[in-house]
């Protein structure tokens, strides 16, 4: 294990790529990104770090030695999963995905809703957020995720596969249109294969940062 005390936390290191392709700069103010794009960013990292945890929901403690090394092993995943549980009751029901998820539960903190639509919620999406403020809340986020993953492993799997698998083509459309920075037309990616990208990011952190840890975390075939 590296010694190094800049070494990037895990979140920020599966943030990093994301971040970059949705990071805007200007000659005044610093980089930002909007905040549609904000919000699809804190929701795509969200799943991922939910997939990672769901695939290792039997290493969490393990998994918990990346993430934090609370005073009480267990810790910290029972705190993250306490805010994830929070957030799913905020919720007000079974989210169909982790984009409505995210994107609603933070509206509602507005007093706006992405259904019905609402012209100031396409007018608050094309606002510009700083990096320095997003950057906050995309680690917390981000590291939310994981408690998800490990507190509805199930759940987890029914809401990316509607989304990424079972794509209703009129809601990708109508929350494009909204402001949401996604791709003009759905591209089918399996559960399966999403998780084996997510995996294979936190092997490679793992093993650069983390050696250690890369057979407790059975990602030495990696």
């Amino acid at each position: 294990m590296t010694t190094n005390e800049s070494q990037p936390s895990l979140v920020t290191y599966l943030a990093l790529e994301p971040t970059r392709q949705v990071l805007r700069s200007r000659l005044i103010g610093g980089p930002y990104l909007t905040f549609g794009s904000f919000l699809s960013l804190c929701a795509y990292l969200y799943e991922n770090s939910a997939l990672i945890s769901r695939a290792k929901r039997d290493k969490l403690f393990v998994l918990e030695k990346i993430l934090g090394r609370p005073p009480q092993p267990g810790q910290l995943v029972a705190k993250l999963k306490q805010m994830a549980k929070e957030r799913l009751a905020s919720f007000g029901g079974s989210p169909t995905s982790f984009f409505s998820f995210i994107i609603e539960t933070e509206l509602k903190k507005l007093g706006l809703s992405l259904s019905p639509p609402h012209p100031k919620v396409m007018k608050a999406f094309s606002e510009k957020l700083p990096f320095k403020k997003a950057a906050l809340f995309i680690e917390m986020w981000t590291t939310e995720g994981f408690g998800f993953g490990a507190a509805f492993p199930d759940l987890t799997e029914q809401m990316y596969r509607r989304f990424h698998e079972n794509i209703d083509k009129r809601d990708w459309a109508d929350a494009k249109a909204a402001g949401l920075s996604l791709p003009e037309s759905p591209t089918v990616i399996r559960l399966e294969e999403q998780e084996q990208t997510a995996l294979a990011i936190l092997a490679t952190y793992a093993r650069e940062y983390h050696s250690e840890l890369v057979e407790p975390l059975g990602l030495s075939g990696r």
